[in-house]
């Protein structure tokens, strides 16, 4: 599965769930997640990878930088399964 195909996928399980997502580009900050999504309750940074897909050094800098932020929630999902497992735990 290409990480175009894990996009799309939680796109359509984010509308499904009531949530909105946008598409994350920030001029001049490298690594920064590919979407942020809004869900009914919680606010997420997601960073898509195909399933054998690991995080750029830039994008665990990221990471780190946004979760010291308490009301800010972060994941990395990789397949349909971590997507639908994502959600259903919201």
């Amino acid at each position: 599965m290409l990480e175009k195909q894990v996009e799309n996928y939680l796109r359509k399980v984010v509308k499904e769930n009531g949530g909105k997502i946008f598409k994350f580009v920030s001029p001049g900050n490298a690594g920064v997640a590919d979407d942020i999504v809004l869900m009914p309750n919680s606010l997420w940074f997601i960073e898509t990878k195909k399933p054998t897909g690991k995080l750029a050094p830039l994008q665990e800098y990221f990471k780190k930088t946004i979760l010291k932020y308490h009301y800010v929630n972060y994941a990395t999902l990789h397949t349909k399964e971590q997507i639908n497992a994502w959600v259903k735990q919201l």
